[in-house]
């Protein structure tokens, strides 16, 4: 948790060593999202081949559940994007919110939410810019821990001609206004240098910060929205190593080995062994020597699909996604469990969209307040009203 800019100062590091397991979570979401095998899981799949002996840890089958859920998410929630409904610029708002794709916006931030948690909005001039939650550091206030007192926006640049960046450029967003400052920067040792010129002080003409954040599920433990991977992280884990375990089995058992008697074998001079020629013609009188036959070992397959029919079960169950075959209560089930959890997220930040939108339409020069207008939000194919 950060309480203040200190961390901001020559020497110090960034990003500060408060925030890095966020942002671990954040890398480790980001590469689920894409369908990238994640740098820890490989790590945790080598430690599991070790603790069996297993030489072989390798997961190459990769399934995105986790895009799945996300683009289920932001498809029940911000689809089609949401209405504007005024009695007095209802069209004026329905042109603005096309021109400015905010529709577009808005779905790939709900993306953000359902993926990190959270969703940064930067109102910049006439539009708004989505920001990747790594570069985002919230300014607490140290009594209550959750109140911001200011939005920080913090990223490296200017790469030298090694491809490392030299500066650090900081975005300070409080009431009305934003600092902007340029730090030398080591991105080598992570170290902040010291700064470049005099901070430059722009009035944003807003009432509230430019930066507006959305979330998703919160306690009061913590600020920061809980992603909707997390629950899912250790079955889909269990799931990518069990099929893993199943592949191994089955390419061990489309290419066999050959047992049967020593007869059936001739010495290869080149190689100095004996071998088995295939399409050879052996005589010999029956119950003289051992059958030949393949030699197979019992590989608890069916073990092994009843576990991943019961992980499946339990990723349907906490994600809401459907497996491929359900009955239709099964899935009605599933599809209602993903529209609570969609209303849950419009409920919890429909204020904020509606912030968003009044300070929007104010650059664009509309005269909006919130209790001007109200949104509503597709939802499953219908269109469900939130004031």
């Amino acid at each position: 948790m950060l309480t203040n800019l200190n961390w901001l100062s020559p020497g110090q590091a960034y990003p500060p060593a408060s925030e890095a397991d966020r942002l671990n979570q954040y890398h480790t979401n980001e590469q689920l999202f894409l369908c990238v095998l994640p740098d820890s899981w490989r790590e945790d799949f080598q430690h599991l081949a070790q603790a069996r002996r297993i030489r072989d840890e390798q997961v190459d089958l990769f399934l995105c559940y986790h895009q799945a859920l996300s683009a289920k998410m932001a498809d029940l929630v911000c689809g089609s994007g949401p209405v504007a409904e005024s009695e007095t610029a209802a069209d004026t708002m329905a042109r603005l919110l096309e021109q400015k794709e905010i529709g577009v916006c808005l779905y790939e931030a709900f993306l953000d939410v359902s993926r990190f948690g959270n969703a940064v909005c930067k109102l910049t001039g006439e539009t708004i810019t989505l920001i990747p939650p790594k570069y985002w550091f919230p300014i607490l206030d140290p009594e209550d821990g959750r109140t911001v007192t200011a939005q920080v926006l913090a990223w490296p640049a200017d790469p030298d001609e090694n491809g490392r960046n030299t500066a650090l450029l900081v975005e300070i967003h409080t009431a009305g206004q934003v600092e902007k400052r340029r730090y030398a920067f080591e991105e080598e040792s992570g170290r902040i240098g010291t700064l470049d010129g005099d901070p430059q002080i722009v009035e944003t003409g807003f009432s509230e910060q430019a930066v507006q954040v959305l979330t998703n599920l919160t306690h009061s433990g913590d600020l920061f929205g809980v992603d909707d991977y997390a629950p899912i992280h250790s079955l889909v884990q269990k799931l990518l190593w069990r099929f893993a375990c199943v592949d191994r089995v089955l390419d061990r058992h489309s290419s066999p080995s050959l047992t049967g008697p020593s007869d059936c074998l001739e010495f290869d001079e080149a190689a100095g062994e004996y071998v088995y020629k295939s399409g050879s013609y052996f005589s010999r009188d029956e119950g003289a020597t051992p059958q030949m036959q393949y030699l197979t070992w019992d590989g608890k397959l069916e073990e092994s699909f009843a576990e991943i029919d019961a992980l499946l079960k339990q990723l349907s169950l906490l994600s809401g996604l459907s497996p491929c075959i359900q009955t239709g209560g099964e899935a009605t089930a599933a599809s209602t469990q993903m529209q609570e959890k969609a209303r849950r997220i419009l409920n919890r930040n429909n204020s904020a969209v509606k912030k968003i939108l009044c300070m929007l339409a104010q650059k664009n020069g509309i005269s909006l307040t919130a209790d001007d207008f109200s949104l509503r939000w597709p939802l499953d194919g219908s269109v469900t009203g939130l004031v």
